[in-house]
């Protein structure tokens, strides 16, 4: 067993907690610990197998390779690549750009990325949910439930390309206001200025952070928590009245009550406690939703979206958008979209945050709901799911599945559908929807099964649907093993339901690392390829030489029915190997593949 302690995180937390300026952050950066940490974080995360702009990437990382990184760090020979710049699709059909960073900056950016982590996030606010350790869009959704009864409007918001739209700067401006480090500052910027390759052509940047690097977004967190300041003075501002003040209506039946009271008449002090129960019954609440002497201004931001919940006037809201705007333009150097930046009456309209749809009830038949906010799955994406899987209306198979095993197809449409319903699960028009996609779904995975195999659908139904666990109907297919439990893939058992807060009650969220135990208050590790890598061992000939980890991207890609290396790896389930130079290269050159070691 190999335990890392490092104790410099627990002094960066405990001075971000107190408020108080970090000095010698790059002398205490270049610590081999806290690379193999960053190493062990990263090592699971099949981006790590991704190039940049050279051909490096997780495979081949060695201790000597940390030392010669650590090396060049302190002797201020190192310089980050560019980036490799690509592009992604968004939901409305425009693209998303990310820079790719090399291996090494990777590395290095994800140490920095701890050691400032652990100092912010004590001092970010606590209505800021993106990117950051336990939180997630559901615990952002959750604080707008909990919170935001009785809002009157929302002020949804959104940045025009925020993280192409940084500045620079002003960036390193409110680093230099906590860090008193000037050669961190400096390597910041060399990453903020190192550019991006494109189409074999190399280009500056002069602002942003694209998305794609591993520090990203906590800078733009750091960036943006000047928003956040501004938005917690005006929730201050706006706190105008301890309460909403009493219903006249409500407090003139209670008068009547009490009168009734006061003369000994009971049958009329009867008649006066039913006709205030009829009227509770009708919506009547002891406060006054009308209270023009009452205002509050609360907020939630996820990155750079945000959504504001104002109880006010309409006037009043136009004038708070309108400062924010301003704000983010003169201060930031920020700019709203005009097209997502709206304001929406929470009553009679709904707002888009997150793709959820948010509205606050009101009803005359239960009353008992009226102010709660409310979170819906938009139409329009129950039609874009329910596209995916039919054709003019009916359900179609799925041609580009049909190389694949029974296994692998019915493991593909689970997986896909209860990713959907796991994001939207806190919807509470989770159940009518998903309940009339998942028979689209179910009928396109029988109809892939009946095309690859030259049979009707009922006859795959006869084969594979069965009820499930849970006593839901589900497609289940099980692959027999020797010697080892069946493998048993299985799509629709489980039961569809709203669950209002997923979060507090399962934690499906948590950002710490599996494998990883946690000792010290989150500053030692404890991990099976750090044992391994510690022990200095080739796990295929024993050799102490030149030690270093061949890596794999996922399990899947290695032949089970070969023997060497690839036997050595299935039968350890890891995705990496503990090996010599040697014993790399001729992995790499398909020298061991087939042979018994």
């Amino acid at each position: 067993m190999h335990i890392i302690s490092n104790k410099y995180l627990g002094i960066v937390s405990d001075r971000g907690k107190r408020n108080l300026p970090l000095k010698r952050v790059y002398a205490n950066m270049c610590n081999r610990e806290l690379f193999l940490i960053a190493y062990h974080q990263m090592a699971k995360k099949k981006g790590a197998m991704t190039k940049g702009s050279n051909s490096e990437n997780i495979d081949e990382m060695s201790i000597a390779k940390i030392d010669k990184i650590i090396d060049e760090l302190k002797t201020g020979k190192y310089r980050p690549k560019p980036s490799r710049r690509v592009y992604v699709s968004k939901p409305d059909g425009k693209q998303r750009c990310l820079g790719i960073p090399c291996w090494t900056d990777k590395l290095v950016q994800r140490v920095v990325t701890m050691i400032l982590e652990e100092y912010y996030e004590p001092q970010f606010s606590d209505h800021s949910h993106g990117f950051r350790p336990n939180r997630s869009c559901h615990t952002a959704l959750e604080e707008i439930v909990i919170a935001w009864k009785g809002t009157k409007w929302f002020i949804k918001g959104d940045i025009k390309g925020c993280f192409d739209n940084i500045n620079h700067e002003y960036l390193l401006k409110i680093l230099r206001k906590k860090i008193l480090d000037e050669r961190l500052i400096k390597l910041i910027r060399i990453w903020l200025k190192a550019g991006y390759i494109e189409n074999w052509t190399y280009h500056n940047t002069y602002s942003g952070t694209p998305q794609g690097g591993v520090i990203s977004p906590l800078l733009v967190n750091i960036y943006l928590s000047e928003l956040d300041e501004k938005l917690e003075e005006l929730s201050e501002i706006w706190k105008i009245g301890k309460s909403r003040g009493t219903n006249p209506e409500y407090a003139k039946l209670l008068r009547k009550i009490n009168k009734a009271k006061k003369e000994n008449n009971a049958q009329e002090a009867r008649e006066a406690r039913k006709e205030l129960n009829i009227a509770k019954s009708k919506g009547l609440t002891w406060s006054n939703p009308q209270d023009d002497n009452f205002r509050r201004l609360k907020f939630v931001r996820y990155a750079d979206d945000f959504i504001i919940g104002f109880i006010g006037s309409k006037a009043e809201a136009k004038d708070i958008k309108e400062e924010v705007e301003n704000f983010l333009k003169d201060e930031i150097g920020l700019t709203l979209s005009d097209d997502k930046t709206k304001i929406t009456n929470a009553t009679h309209q709904k707002a888009r945050f997150l793709n959820y749809e948010i509205f606050t009830e009101k009803s005359t038949t239960r009353p008992r709901i009226n102010g709660t906010i409310r979170l819906d799955l938009p139409h329009d994406v129950f039609i874009k799911w329910k596209r995916k899987y039919t054709k003019k209306g009916k359900a179609y198979h799925r041609p580009y599945y049909m190389e694949l095993s029974d296994y692998m197809i019915i493991r593909a449409y689970n997986t896909e559908f209860q990713g959907l319903y796991q994001y939207y699960i806190m919807a509470q028009n989770v159940s009518s929807k998903l309940y009339q996609l998942k028979d689209y779904v179910m009928t396109s995975a029988a109809k892939t099964l009946a095309s690859k195999h030259k049979l009707s659908v009922n006859k795959i139904c006869q084969m594979y649907k069965r009820t499930g666990n849970n006593g839901v109907k589900a497609l289940i297919v099980e692959v027999n093993r020797r010697d080892k439990p069946p493998l048993i893939a299985t799509l629709g058992d489980f039961q569809i339901k709203w669950v209002k807060f997923p979060s507090k009650k399962d934690k499906p969220y948590n950002d710490e690392i599996k494998g990883i135990k946690v000792l010290d208050e989150k500053k030692s590790v404890r991990s099976d390829l750090l044992t391994r890598l510690m022990n200095n061992t080739c796990e295929i000939c024993g050799n102490t030489d030149q030690i270093e980890v061949h890596h794999i991207r996922k399990m899947s890609d290695i032949d089970k029915n070969k023997e060497g290396w690839q036997k050595l790896m299935s039968s350890m389930r890891r995705k990496t190997l503990i090996v010599c130079k040697d014993c790399h290269h001729k992995i790499h050159t398909g020298k061991y593949d087939g042979r018994p070691l």
